[in-house]
């Protein structure tokens, strides 16, 4: 009888120990793809990399809307958080009509008046050589080998190869925002995850989202002159000037951290419920950006 009531309690301990051991607590990143991690926004998935893409735009570029359409609402509501836009108003294709008077072109007289140049925007569109629109870059990789600037057809492409890299840093930003003066304070602190050697900067821009203004949009789209397009993620300055801050030089250590403030008042032509800063850590030899993120104003 001893022997049967033994049996019986190794029989039950070994079911009691093989169901526990059989539950899996989810979810787990190997079973969970990229796309889904930044869809439900997992705890942690901070520490892989975040994808910068630079669209290279402006209100008088007729070919640029199918192309900021795609970005914003195909990719990004593929890659969500994971996917950080900048666009950028450059060269001719930003040229504005002051005091109402008409374009080069044969624009309507009293529209494309707003101004959406920086010097930021501008400097970048010089540097790396672009001659036309709508392209862009995507973390500003492969600038040594020339091939940094991209089409909308290889965004896709070089998006889901850079998500499915590993991050060397990660970057925390923190505003506050004072509506009496316009100011926002912000607070960014990087952390380096992997051990570096090399220059790196860090750079923080301020965006405004969702400016409803003029647009250029070639045919078959009717009209050719839009006035209510709605202008997204759009550059209004750099905070801390084209080329960013030196922030990490020579080696870098595993848990090396930086902490740098700002202070900036925002423009009373801008919408600070819209607006966001985006700050990013890139290798000043290779351009690339290794973290970026992104926080709204308020």
């Amino acid at each position: 009888m001893k022997k049967k009531i033994l049996l019986f309690i190794l029989i039950f301990s070994s079911i009691i120990a093989f169901e526990c051991c059989d539950k899996i607590n989810g979810p787990y990143r190997e079973t969970v793809s990229i796309s889904e991690f930044c869809r439900t926004g997992i705890q942690d998935f901070d520490i892989h990399r975040k994808v910068m893409v630079e669209d290279y735009t402006g209100h008088l570029c007729g070919n640029c809307p199918p192309a900021g359409i795609y970005l914003n609402d195909t990719l990004k509501s593929l890659y969500n958080h994971c996917l950080i836009i900048v666009s950028v108003h450059a060269d001719y294709f930003a040229t504005f009509c002051p005091n109402g008077l008409a374009c080069p072109g044969n624009q309507p007289p009293g529209a494309f008046t707003t101004d959406f140049n920086t010097v930021a925007g501008n400097d970048w569109y010089n540097f790396f050589g672009f001659t036309s629109n709508p392209k862009g870059m995507v973390n500003r990789i492969n600038y040594l080998n020339g091939t940094h600037v991209k089409s909308k057809g290889e965004w896709a492409g070089a998006i889901a190869n850079q998500l499915a890299t590993k991050a060397d840093a990660k970057i925390n930003v923190q505003n506050s925002y004072n509506s009496s003066n316009r100011t926002v304070a912000v607070t960014i602190k990087t952390k380096f995850i992997s051990a570096l050697t090399g220059n790196y900067n860090l750079q923080v821009l301020l965006t405004e989202d969702s400016v409803v203004d003029w647009q250029e949009w070639y045919p078959p789209h009717s009209p050719l002159y839009v006035p209510d397009y709605n202008h997204r993620h759009v550059l209004r300055d750099a905070l801390n000037s084209t080329w960013g801050e030196n922030i990490a030089s020579g080696t870098v250590s595993s848990g090396d951290s930086i902490t740098k403030t700002y202070n900036y008042v925002l423009s009373n032509n801008w919408n600070a419920d819209h607006c966001s800063i985006v700050a990013f850590v890139y290798d000043n030899h290779s351009k690339e950006v290794l973290q970026v993120e992104e926080q709204a104003v308020r």
